[in-house]
Protein backbone atom coordinates (compact mmCIF):
# COMPACT_ATOMS: atom_id res chain seq x y z
CA UNK A 1 0.00 0.00 0.00
CA UNK A 2 1.31 3.17 -0.66
CA UNK A 3 0.75 6.01 -3.56
CA UNK A 4 -1.70 4.39 -5.65
CA UNK A 5 -4.73 4.26 -3.53
CA UNK A 6 -6.56 6.26 -1.19
CA UNK A 7 -7.34 4.24 2.03
CA UNK A 8 -9.67 4.80 5.05
CA UNK A 9 -9.78 2.94 7.83
CA UNK A 10 -12.39 3.03 10.30
CA UNK A 11 -13.55 1.41 14.09
CA UNK A 12 -16.89 1.20 14.39
CA UNK A 13 -18.86 0.72 17.32
CA UNK A 14 -21.68 -1.68 15.57
CA UNK A 15 -22.10 -5.38 15.31
CA UNK A 16 -20.15 -7.15 12.82
CA UNK A 17 -23.36 -8.95 10.80
CA UNK A 18 -24.96 -5.51 10.89
CA UNK A 19 -21.73 -4.22 9.21
CA UNK A 20 -21.49 -6.84 6.94
CA UNK A 21 -24.86 -6.55 5.87
CA UNK A 22 -24.72 -2.84 5.19
CA UNK A 23 -21.58 -3.40 2.69
CA UNK A 24 -23.95 -6.23 0.66
CA UNK A 25 -26.70 -3.88 0.25
CA UNK A 26 -24.57 -1.96 -1.33
CA UNK A 27 -23.61 -4.24 -3.74
CA UNK A 28 -20.32 -5.24 -2.06
CA UNK A 29 -19.59 -8.93 -2.76
CA UNK A 30 -17.27 -11.27 -1.17
CA UNK A 31 -13.84 -11.69 -2.66
CA UNK A 32 -11.43 -14.98 -2.14
CA UNK A 33 -9.34 -14.27 0.47
CA UNK A 34 -6.38 -15.64 2.50
CA UNK A 35 -6.90 -14.34 5.84
CA UNK A 36 -9.25 -16.05 7.94
CA UNK A 37 -9.97 -13.21 10.51
CA UNK A 38 -10.87 -10.75 7.51
CA UNK A 39 -13.17 -10.71 4.87
CA UNK A 40 -12.42 -8.71 1.95
CA UNK A 41 -14.97 -7.33 -0.21
CA UNK A 42 -15.36 -5.91 -3.42
CA UNK A 43 -18.03 -3.26 -5.59
CA UNK A 44 -17.28 -3.83 -9.11
CA UNK A 45 -18.96 -2.20 -11.88
CA UNK A 46 -17.97 -1.45 -15.38
CA UNK A 47 -16.33 2.03 -14.45
CA UNK A 48 -14.69 1.37 -11.04
CA UNK A 49 -13.44 -0.98 -8.02
CA UNK A 50 -13.90 -0.22 -4.26
CA UNK A 51 -12.89 -2.70 -1.98
CA UNK A 52 -13.56 -3.68 1.27
CA UNK A 53 -11.98 -5.38 4.32
CA UNK A 54 -13.87 -6.13 7.41
CA UNK A 55 -12.44 -8.01 10.81
CA UNK A 56 -13.73 -8.38 14.39
CA UNK A 57 -12.59 -5.44 16.00
CA UNK A 58 -10.20 -5.78 19.04
CA UNK A 59 -12.35 -4.08 21.90
CA UNK A 60 -15.63 -5.47 20.18
CA UNK A 61 -17.14 -3.57 17.42
CA UNK A 62 -15.73 -3.87 13.47
CA UNK A 63 -12.71 -2.47 12.14
CA UNK A 64 -12.50 -1.89 8.29
CA UNK A 65 -10.93 -0.68 5.52
CA UNK A 66 -12.21 0.86 2.44
CA UNK A 67 -9.88 1.87 -0.26
CA UNK A 68 -9.91 2.50 -4.32
CA UNK A 69 -7.11 2.66 -6.97
CA UNK A 70 -6.47 6.41 -7.74
CA UNK A 71 -6.46 5.18 -11.36
CA UNK A 72 -10.06 4.24 -10.91
CA UNK A 73 -12.20 7.18 -12.73
CA UNK A 74 -13.50 10.50 -10.07
CA UNK A 75 -17.04 8.71 -10.62
CA UNK A 76 -15.76 6.23 -7.61
CA UNK A 77 -15.08 8.90 -5.50
CA UNK A 78 -18.77 9.72 -5.11
CA UNK A 79 -19.62 6.07 -4.57
CA UNK A 80 -16.73 5.89 -2.10
CA UNK A 81 -17.97 8.60 0.15
CA UNK A 82 -21.32 7.45 -0.46
CA UNK A 83 -19.93 3.99 1.61
CA UNK A 84 -18.47 5.62 3.94
CA UNK A 85 -21.15 7.80 5.01
CA UNK A 86 -23.76 5.39 5.41
CA UNK A 87 -21.08 3.34 7.65
CA UNK A 88 -20.65 6.12 9.72
CA UNK A 89 -24.84 6.24 10.15
CA UNK A 90 -24.14 2.64 12.16
CA UNK A 91 -23.19 4.33 15.04
CA UNK A 92 -20.15 5.87 17.14
CA UNK A 93 -17.12 5.52 15.39
CA UNK A 94 -13.39 6.47 14.84
CA UNK A 95 -11.92 7.44 11.10
CA UNK A 96 -8.16 7.66 9.73
CA UNK A 97 -6.87 8.41 6.95
CA UNK A 98 -4.33 5.43 5.61
CA UNK A 99 -2.98 7.43 2.99
CA UNK A 100 -3.41 11.20 2.27
CA UNK A 101 -1.84 14.65 1.47
CA UNK A 102 -1.80 15.76 5.32
CA UNK A 103 -0.88 12.62 7.77
CA UNK A 104 -2.78 12.27 11.00
CA UNK A 105 -6.23 12.90 10.03
CA UNK A 106 -8.78 11.36 12.17
CA UNK A 107 -12.04 12.35 13.09
CA UNK A 108 -14.27 10.25 15.63
CA UNK A 109 -18.55 10.94 16.12
CA UNK A 110 -18.11 13.33 18.90
CA UNK A 111 -16.50 15.73 17.37
CA UNK A 112 -16.26 15.01 13.87
CA UNK A 113 -19.94 15.43 11.63
CA UNK A 114 -20.53 13.22 8.93
CA UNK A 115 -20.11 16.12 6.87
CA UNK A 116 -16.74 17.30 7.77
CA UNK A 117 -15.72 13.51 6.94
CA UNK A 118 -17.15 13.60 3.22
CA UNK A 119 -15.69 17.08 2.78
CA UNK A 120 -12.04 16.13 4.00
CA UNK A 121 -12.41 12.59 1.65
CA UNK A 122 -13.40 14.21 -1.24
CA UNK A 123 -10.53 16.65 -0.63
CA UNK A 124 -7.64 14.18 -0.27
CA UNK A 125 -8.89 11.49 -3.08
CA UNK A 126 -9.37 14.22 -5.78
CA UNK A 127 -5.58 15.47 -4.13
CA UNK A 128 -3.91 12.42 -4.64
CA UNK A 129 -5.16 11.77 -7.76
CA UNK A 130 -4.26 14.77 -9.31
CA UNK A 131 -0.59 13.67 -7.39
CA UNK A 132 -0.89 10.17 -9.45
CA UNK A 133 -1.65 11.76 -12.42
CA UNK A 134 0.72 14.03 -12.47
CA UNK A 135 3.43 11.34 -12.05
CA UNK A 136 1.53 8.23 -14.38
CA UNK A 137 -0.41 10.14 -16.53
CA UNK A 138 -4.40 9.98 -16.88
CA UNK A 139 -5.08 7.02 -18.25
CA UNK A 140 -8.39 5.48 -15.75
CA UNK A 141 -10.34 1.85 -15.38
CA UNK A 142 -11.79 -0.12 -12.91
CA UNK A 143 -8.46 -1.05 -11.06
CA UNK A 144 -8.16 -2.95 -7.97
CA UNK A 145 -5.45 -1.78 -5.66
CA UNK A 146 -2.78 -4.40 -6.13
CA UNK A 147 -3.64 -3.65 -9.87
CA UNK A 148 -2.83 -0.08 -10.42
CA UNK A 149 0.78 -0.02 -11.20
CA UNK A 150 0.27 -3.09 -13.58
CA UNK A 151 -2.54 -0.98 -15.35
CA UNK A 152 -0.56 2.04 -16.26
CA UNK A 153 2.43 -0.23 -17.12
CA UNK A 154 4.93 -0.11 -14.39
CA UNK A 155 5.27 -3.67 -13.64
Amino acid sequence: MGFEAISVGLELDSAYAETLSLLSSLGFAVAPSQDRDTVRLEYINEQFIVEAAISHGTKGGVELRIEQALCNPPAADAFLVFVVDKLLSLGPFRLWFMTSLRPGIKFDSVASSKNEVAAVLYEQVSGLRSKWQSAFGNKTGAVRVAQAYSFIGLI
